[in-house]
């Protein structure tokens, strides 16, 4: 259910009456909320008025021609289209207690988006509900985590110059509609410091012109839906910066 307000003007100000929409776009019911007054809507695209009661009864034309130029949505809250993320430094010798914070700020493009949701328990991450109906999570892992594929895995470029790398976008492994983006790709053992061929590559998580080490993944039922997880990285830029707590 969806509250609108709906006014008129015709030589005197009339008073705001509250509607509900009800029903779905094939055939919507405009209650009127108060003494048995109704309004009917009867196509999407094109609105059609019923007033009943004697008080309004003269504007009827005058809301019926306002109604006829609505077209009702609803509205998402607006994304901003930059978050951040804080995280608490840890304590030096000298400190009681940690006084240092990095704050790490992500920039990206706010129609890719419909929902940002900052996490800090029990891990720190930041999950993106996409337009696309896909999911995009950006973490920050734990010292020494790292990104290794078992077997060739399947890539594709992405072109992001707010990273020092190229970013690569590469089936996970084990699962079906998971993929991560990662810098620094590799095949080489060495590269990797694999000590032996138990694994076929690694992807470096370090990815950034600043500091800051990044698990990005993205998780996608459908084509639309992963090109939607393309497009955020192709704009997404995050700074890192250290504050006071």
């Amino acid at each position: 259910m969806n509250d609108f307000y709906i006014s008129a003007m015709s030589g005197a100000p009339l008073s705001t009456r509250k509607i509900s929409i009800n029903g779905n776009n094939q055939g919507l019911e405009l209650e009127y909320r108060g003494s048995g007054k109704s309004y009917i809507l009867t196509d999407y695209k094109k609105v059609f008025f019923a007033y009943y009661g004697p008080d309004y009864s003269e504007y009827s034309s005058v809301f019926s021609q306002i109604l006829s130029t609505f077209k009702f949505v609803s509205v998402d809250a607006k994304v901003p289209g930059q978050t951040d993320l804080i995280v608490p430094r840890p304590k030096s010798d000298a400190e009681e207690v940690s006084t240092k914070a990095t704050k790490y700020t992500f920039s990206y493009t706010p129609s890719f988006v419909k929902s940002v949701k900052p996490i800090t328990d029990p891990y720190y991450n930041v999950d993106f509900a996409l337009s696309s109906g896909a999911n995009l999570s950006i973490s920050i892992p734990f010292m020494g985590e790292a990104t290794v594929f078992d077997k060739k895995p399947n890539l594709k470029i992405i072109e992001n110059y707010n990273f020092k790398d190229k970013i690569y976008r590469i089936k996970h492994n084990d699962s079906e509609n998971t993929y991560r983006y990662v810098t620094g790709y590799s095949e080489d053992m060495d590269d990797c410091g694999f000590v032996d061929d138990s694994h076929f590559a690694c992807g470096d998580g370090d990815s950034l012109l600043g500091e800051g080490i990044f698990s990005i993944s993205c998780v996608a039922s459908s084509p639309a839906a992963l090109k939607g997880c393309d497009d955020f990285m192709k704009n997404l830029n995050i700074s890192v910066s250290v504050i006071d707590l």
